[in-house]
């Protein structure tokens, strides 16, 4: 009966070594990750809402609107308001906001908020003066600036 005497697998010890140094891994480099998350989410948010302005103020300057869409209107207001179960829009200028969204190519009821910390949804209030120029405001205050 010939006898393996060079048995050189990992003893007990080391394999929990090894568990317990990626165990301090994981709890060290979790909480980064998570922050990293987190920013990553607010920056969609920022992204969206500012594709949100941009489709407004670039449907505010067309002269030729298609037949069926509706353009902004002067002295008016309407809201956009994104939370986690999508985006709804109201207001007096609800129907050339949707106007705006679908010429951009961006979906109102797709776009959801995805941050979970810094604010849970956020409302875009979009008004046009007189002169036709829109003005969006935004709450949270700091979702618009970089």
């Amino acid at each position: 009966m010939n006898k393996k005497t060079d048995n050189r697998g990992f003893s007990l010890v080391e394999l929990i070594i090894v568990i317990a140094i990626m165990a301090i891994l994981v709890g060290v480099l979790a909480p980064q990750f998570i922050k990293y998350v987190e920013r990553s989410r607010n920056s969609t948010d920022k992204q969206n809402a500012a594709a949100f302005v941009s489709a407004c103020q670039t449907w505010a300057s067309e002269t030729d609107i298609p037949s069926g869409e509706t353009a902004f209107a002067a002295s008016k207001t309407g809201t956009i308001t994104v939370n986690d179960t999508g985006t709804t829009v109201a207001g007096d200028q609800e129907a050339a906001i949707k106007s705006a969204l679908k010429n951009a190519g961006l979906s109102d009821s797709t776009t959801k908020c995805a941050s979970k910390t810094a604010w849970t949804s956020y409302t875009l209030t979009v008004s046009v003066g007189t002169d036709s120029n829109v003005t969006v405001t935004s709450n949270p205050t700091g979702l618009l600036s970089n």
